[in-house]
């Protein structure tokens, strides 16, 4: 049987920074960052993360599986200056277009290295469990950065309420390959080096993936396993009336 308790503790300490240019000659945008920190001796009610000693979770104190240490975001609005001339192609093809870009980076959520463990299925109902002095949360999963795209023109008739807008948008428009998970399981050996002079028995764990650069590096401990989706594009129409 699960037994579910709320004995939990946790603590967010966190400051941000914000940047406001208020709509002035079709321009606005807003910057943000915040700086932060997670902390708790458990972060779910997943029987998954099981603590191997319940009665004692301050033992497993450390940083939240959703911390995010450094995270940016900035978007803008820019509706282009040009106002439709007859005759004039150009000017009436950029009338009433708005840009809008959105900009996000973050650092990893952290991530717990894992070695053969219990085959009982005590430790956290699986059959693995942590080095023997690494704490929780101890590696850092990879950074994400996106630059995604909004671009509109509003079509309207003269002496009219009606209006059209096209739309076209896009995520990732870079099509950056932002990493998503790490392969965290290691082989049951406390002599695995790890990076620096490190040993899996012995640490440092704060570990960092890599980019595999082939299908078999895909089953190495701290390969990049998955990522978000690639470049969307979509196309869209809006008609007001």
């Amino acid at each position: 049987n699960n037994a579910y308790s709320a004995v939990g503790y946790g603590i967010y300490h966190g400051g941000t920074i914000t940047l406001t240019q208020r709509w002035n000659r079709g321009l606005q945008f807003q910057v943000n960052y915040t700086f932060s920190r997670a902390l708790d001796d458990t972060s779910d009610f997943s029987s998954l993360t099981t603590p191997f000693r319940p009665g004692f979770l301050n033992l497993d104190y450390g940083v939240s599986d959703f911390n995010i240490t450094h995270n940016l975001v900035a978007n803008g609005v820019y509706s282009l200056p040009f106002r439709s001339t007859p005759g004039n192609l150009g000017r009436s093809i950029f009338t009433n277009v708005t840009i809008s870009p959105i900009v996000s980076a973050r650092s990893g959520v952290p991530f717990t290295s894992l070695v053969p463990g219990l085959e009982n299925g005590t430790i956290g109902h699986n059959s693995n469990a942590r080095p023997w002095h690494e704490g929780r949360n101890d590696g850092q999963g990879p950074d994400f950065v996106s630059e995604d795209l909004r671009i509109s023109k509003t079509l309207t008739w003269k002496d009219s309420h009606q209006s059209l807008e096209l739309i076209a948008q896009s995520q990732n428009i870079s099509n950056r390959t932002n990493f998503a998970e790490v392969n965290n399981n290691f082989p049951a050996n406390p002599n695995y080096p790890l990076s620096g002079t490190g040993t899996l028995e012995n640490g440092p764990y704060n570990l960092k993936g890599f980019t595999p650069k082939s299908v078999s590096q895909l089953s190495e401990p701290l390969a990049f396993t998955s990522s978000y989706p690639a470049r969307r594009i979509s196309l869209g129409l809006r008609f007001a009336f």
